[in-house]
């Protein structure tokens, strides 16, 4: 089975998750290098406006005219994939309809009782919820 663009989650999309999980966060990025034929960039996500470290960062590289998208755009394809890199590395998924919930997370309902997600039909991406754990 390939890739299914459909179930990808673009990074704006998860750019508004992190607003509704973090309202009081910010998202900064960082010009970490450039040259006439290459950017790399930094991006580091705080949950708390006020916080002194990042809860997440993460880079990316983009080449010019690697791509059409980077002939004319590489510094801010090369940002926003940082940032996409950055809220993957945050947890926020880059998948859409996958379960937000942590090992931790699934753990503590298993231990109180809950069903494990049914994973016998295939990977996780097809896994079948109870009506309790999507309560």
């Amino acid at each position: 089975m390939g890739f299914d663009l459909s179930n990808y989650a673009t990074v704006q999309e998860r750019v508004v998750e992190f607003w509704s999980r973090f309202p009081n966060g910010r998202i900064e990025t960082e010009l970490v290098f450039h040259s006439e034929t290459s950017y790399i960039v930094k991006a580091s996500a705080y949950k708390n406006i006020s916080d002194a470290v990042p809860s997440a960062s993460d880079y990316a590289q983009e080449t010019v005219g690697a791509s059409m998208t980077t002939k004319n755009f590489a510094l801010e394809t090369c940002s926003t994939s940082a940032i996409g890199r950055c809220l993957a590395t945050l947890n926020i998924s880059t998948r859409k309809n996958e379960p937000k919930s942590s090992r931790e997370d699934m753990q503590r309902a298993i231990d109180k009782g809950d069903q494990p997600l049914n994973v016998a039909d295939g990977p996780m991406g097809r896994a079948k919820t109870t009506d309790k754990q999507i309560g």
